[in-house]
């Protein structure tokens, strides 16, 4: 009995997972400096409570993080857009949306 309960604790701490980066979101890349000979396209936010999945209450600090750069990678894609300058992180970051021709992913 403990240990089906230990089993069930752990899937269901393991469902508060991040953000899932979309295909668009993977292609973005990062940086915290702005980058040169891109086209500016706007201010993107993020959310880690974008998640379906308990919501940011139920996620560790790392978690929160992940789903929050996830998100802004995800809105950034939405908009055409291939980089991100990230300006405040953590769970509501906030950045700067722009269309380098980029092909490279970083994560």
């Amino acid at each position: 009995m403990k240990k089906l309960a230990a089993l069930l604790a752990c899937s269901l701490l393991s469902s508060c997972a991040s953000i899932p980066l979309t295909d668009g979101g993977q292609r973005v890349r990062y940086t915290t400096s702005t980058p040169q000979n891109c086209k500016y396209l706007g201010q993107v936010k993020g959310n880690c409570s974008d998640s379906t999945k308990g919501g940011p209450m139920y996620m560790t600090s790392g978690d929160r993080y992940a789903a929050g750069l996830n998100s802004i990678k995800n809105n950034t894609a939405l908009m055409g857009g291939d980089t991100v300058e990230v300006l405040s992180g953590g769970c509501d970051p906030v950045g700067e949306a722009y269309a380098c021709g980029n092909h490279e992913v970083k994560k």
